[in-house]
Parts: structure tokens; sequence; C-alpha cells
């Protein structure tokens, strides 16, 4: 596992409050995998989490899939990392909102989300593209 990167003074300081206090542990405290990025790695004490699923969000265009791209090729040329990065293309399954997941065309894991109009209620998932052919199907 490579050293983190030496965070500057004020992440330090953040770095240095006692897990305990705060009921759970500190993002220092946590294995990191570390990104390459110029910035990214301090900001982050080190990396992303080693181990972890890590969510990135944001508006279409916002660098997303360039974060996950960038990410993993130095991770493979840099650090001697595996990777995967899994994308969703946001859809409509049976008349609700959902997502969908796909590798080299083939359906790999549907998300239908039911809301509120405003919020998330509940979250159904179904991996089985035999299932989903009509519910996919371009």
């Amino acid at each position: 596992m490579n050293d983190p990167l030496p965070p500057s003074s004020a992440l330090r300081a953040l770095a240095s409050m006692n897990s305990d206090a705060i009921g759970g542990p500190l993002a220092s405290d946590l294995p990191k995998a570390r990104t390459g990025i110029t910035g990214l790695d301090e900001i982050t004490l080190g990396g992303l989490p080693r181990g972890r699923p890590t969510l990135v969000c944001g508006s279409a265009g916002c660098g997303k899939t360039l974060l996950a791209m960038e990410f993993l090729i130095r991770g493979a040329t840099e650090f001697g990392e595996p990777g995967a990065c899994i994308t969703f293309e946001e859809t409509e399954i049976n008349g609700v909102a959902g997502l969908i997941a796909r590798d080299r065309g083939r359906t790999m894991l549907a998300i239908s989300l039911d809301t509120d109009g405003t919020r998330v209620t509940a979250i159904y998932g179904m991996a089985n593209p035999d299932k989903l052919a009509a519910a996919t199907r371009t």
C-alpha cells in the first residue's frame, strides 16, 4: 500500500481530532487508495477509502466520468491497482423512474425507484437480464 500524502496544516488539525469524540472513524483513520490527482489526495487525507465503494454525484457534464476514468487509469498505471467503473443510465422501468447498468450492451442490473415527487421512498433492484428484456428494449 502506498503511503498517504502529507495533509495541509488545516487538514492535519482536522485529522488529529479524536474519533471517539465524534462517534466513529475519521477520514484519516481509513486505509486509502491514492488517486494520483493533484489536490484530491490532499483534501481526502490520502485518497479514496480503500475497499469501499465511492459514490460520485453531480449534474451532467460536471466531470464524474472523467474523475472515475482518471482514478482507474492512474490506479492501474501508477499504483498497480485493479478497478471497475459502474455507470447507470436514467430510464423508465415499467412506468417508474429507474436506472439501468449495462456491460457491453447486456443489461446487468435494473433499479426502479418509488418517489413522492421530491425524494426516493423505495428502491427495487433486479439482476436478471432475461426478465428485463421487455423493460430495457430501445
